[in-house]
């Protein structure tokens, strides 16, 4: 199969193409290769040299089209991670481009058999914010059980979170391992 994967060059995109790769498919990657994931917006030496790189935005539809040509499926993995206080960069690259490749498929008539999407961000927004701060900006997006079932698992949350605060690198700062064999 041939086999697009939207922000391929980051830590989850790029370890999809060396397993699809394994596989045998043919993988072609778009990725903007923006700081600070991507210093110096360079191209990372930890890329396959067979995929098929093209440096673009998903939110620029011919850009997305060029690279939706001739594909079988797609891993619709790209992501603005940083999104506190930017949030309609958030949802334009992180949910608008996802309607764009279907939009794109239905329009061009593109053989698109798969289109496997990810979630960029945890609900609970782990990373550089805290939950309380997503609350707070959107208020009804709390969970639907009942209020007390609620409040004692965010207390548990909020204890493992404790717990466990400063041993969770950001997505930003892990490091990609070149394989040696």
């Amino acid at each position: 199969m041939r086999i697009l994967i939207t922000g391929g060059a980051g830590f989850i995109g790029s370890h999809t193409a060396d397993a699809l790769l394994a596989r045998g498919h043919e993988v072609r990657v778009l990725d903007s290769l923006e700081e600070p994931v991507h210093p110096g917006r360079r191209v990372p030496d930890y890329l396959d040299r067979r995929v098929e790189f093209m440096r673009g935005d998903v939110r620029d539809e011919a850009t997305l089209l060029r690279a939706l040509q001739d594909q079988d499926a797609v891993y619709h993995l790209a992501a603005f991670q940083d999104y506190l206080p930017q949030f309609s960069r958030f949802v334009d690259v992180n949910v608008a481009s996802t309607a764009r490749i279907y939009e794109l498929a239905l329009r061009e008539k593109l053989p698109l058999r798969r289109v496997i999407v990810a979630s960029s961000r945890r609900p609970s927004a782990r990373g550089s914010t805290s939950t309380r701060t997503v609350a707070a900006a959107f208020p009804t997006c709390g969970p639907t059980r009942s209020s007390a079932a609620a409040s004692s698992s965010a207390r548990r949350r909020r204890a493992s979170a404790d717990r466990s605060a400063g041993s969770r690198p950001t997505r930003a700062s892990r490091t990609r391992r070149i394989p040696t064999a």
